[in-house]
């Protein structure tokens, strides 16, 4: 299941903070999380972007707007590609 998967990398990245974690959790939110510096998000992104791809690009892009959820359902839409 890719949502477990997706919450796996968060705990490996935010420790303890992973008990916070919600469906509507937004994306800067849990950047946050992994530490108070730009370098623990920038370590962040670049394993998201290892992990998940092309679908890490598109949540990067937006972390304020984006939650945990929408993560989850843009990534398994096999039709994300496409637009």
């Amino acid at each position: 299941m890719f949502a477990v998967r997706c919450a796996k990398l968060i705990a490996s990245m935010v420790g303890e903070r992973i008990a916070d974690l919600r469906p509507d959790t937004k994306w800067s939110e849990i950047f946050q999380w992994a530490g108070p510096s730009r370098t623990h998000t920038v370590v962040f992104e670049f394993a998201l972007k290892k992990e998940f791809d092309a679908a890490a690009k598109e949540l990067i892009a937006d972390p304020e707007s984006m939650t945990f959820r929408e993560f989850v359902e843009y990534a398994c839409n096999p039709n994300h590609n496409a637009g």
